[in-house]
């Protein structure tokens, strides 16, 4: 396993879920039955609306706004 440990150590994975469980492809079967609203997750903003993307965030109209530096 991972030769770092001592005897008797124990190793964690985070964010690693468990063997057979899918969780992306999950996911991606939701959104595409229209169930999991994905455009409310994440959302691009010009960095010039950054206050319309804060807006936005703290009303629950999306959930990771993402400023757009061009």
């Amino acid at each position: 396993m991972i030769e770092c440990l001592a005897y008797g150590g124990t190793a964690a994975s985070v964010g690693v879920p468990p063997p057979g469980q899918k969780f992306i492809p999950e996911l991606i079967a939701l959104h595409e039955k229209g169930e999991f609203p994905i455009d409310r997750l994440c959302r691009v903003y010009d960095v010039a609306d950054i206050d319309k993307a804060t807006s936005d965030m703290m009303s629950g109209q999306v959930i990771k706004p993402v400023l757009k530096w061009t």
